[in-house]
């Protein structure tokens, strides 16, 4: 992604972590209505989306999707 923006977060955590592919780090917001916004600078085809959840074998998570090709 060229920009990555999100709701603020919880502790020192930082939205930029989403995307450095390190699984030590990670990015924290509590509640509904949170977002992150990935930015790509132009039409890209997207055909998978994958995550990793901090203790997502205990936790539940929900998530939207949203795409559009503004760009």
């Amino acid at each position: 992604p060229v920009d990555i923006t999100g709701s603020p977060h919880n502790g020192p955590n930082e939205v930029s972590w989403l995307a450095d592919r390190d699984l030590t780090s990670y990015y924290c917001t509590i509640g509904d209505g949170n977002f992150v916004q990935y930015d790509f600078g132009e039409v890209v085809e997207i055909d998978q989306i994958a995550m990793a959840c901090y203790s997502g074998n205990v936790r539940k998570q929900f998530f939207d999707v949203l795409v559009s090709d503004d760009v």
